[in-house]
């Protein structure tokens, strides 16, 4: 399998915004899961293995973006909110493993579930 490309800030923010255009248009929701790490470790280290963690439970059209220094942002285009969350619940032993390291996991779903 090729190498997912991971997305800088910048160009994450700019992939969100692409992505609800595309879900205004073809009215079709997306969701985006958050990755908050703590403050405390090498949020680097965290990131890296995270990435490489979900590079193999991912489809290609998903999409891996830093959204700051203390968070990773996975865009699940064609994604329900329910939805999110059983793939969240797949990936829960990655959480389990680093629980020490992610401070906490949120799901937003566009348009619905944007705001909370």
């Amino acid at each position: 399998m090729e190498k997912k490309v991971i997305y800088n800030c910048d160009d994450f923010v700019r992939y969100l915004d692409y992505e609800c255009h595309r879900s205004n248009r073809s009215n079709r929701e997306f969701s985006l899961i958050v990755f908050n790490i703590k403050d405390s470790i090498d949020k680097k280290m965290i990131k890296r293995k995270t990435i490489k963690y979900l590079e193999n439970k991912i489809r290609i059209l998903d999409v891996i973006g830093d959204l700051s220094e203390n968070s990773l942002g996975l865009v699940l285009p064609d994604t329900s909110y329910t939805d999110a969350r059983q793939f969240l619940e797949k990936i829960n032993s990655l959480l389990k493993k680093n629980s020490k390291f992610i401070e906490t996991t949120n799901v937003f779903t566009y348009p619905d579930k944007w705001n909370h």
